[in-house]
């Protein structure tokens, strides 16, 4: 029977540096490579990710929280970039579906569009038009 291999096999401040890590955007893949180049002892497997995904509830902390500043970064690359000229939005936009799992049906918003003014709508009101201008969209990419 084979021994299970804990975080004790990580390096010293292994949370501080993962959590850096996804703060800087860094895929799952990055942090899993940095695991392989990085333990003390031993080899590192998916299989192994993901009973530390299960088992070790300080890893599942790490790495969930790790999303979430990843996401974050991801958010504020788009908000403090939308309007550059040379800003890639589809490729944010790839990276968002792939990432994190947003639907490619997602209506997209167009920053620089004219608004309706809706400080006289009720919630319904609004909801309606955006299904209404989700519609329109999906109209003309399907033509």
């Amino acid at each position: 029977m084979s021994k299970k291999v804990g975080l004790d096999t990580l390096p010293i401040g292994w949370q501080d540096t993962i959590h850096q890590m996804f703060s800087e955007g860094c895929f799952e893949s990055e942090i899993i490579m940095w695991i392989r180049e990085n333990r003390t002892t031993g080899t590192f497997s998916m299989n192994l990710f993901n009973r530390w995904m299960i088992d070790e509830p300080e890893f599942i902390e790490v790495i969930s929280m790790g999303f979430q500043a990843c996401e974050a970064f991801w958010g504020k690359l788009l908000r403090k970039n939308i309007n550059q000229r040379n800003f890639n939005s589809a490729a944010w936009n790839r990276v968002m579906i792939t990432k994190f799992k947003w639907e490619k049906d997602t209506p997209s918003i167009h920053i620089n569009t004219p608004r309706e003014n809706t400080s006289n709508k009720t919630p319904e009101e609004i909801l309606d038009m955006i299904n209404e201008k989700f519609q329109m969209d999906r109209d003309k990419t399907s033509k």
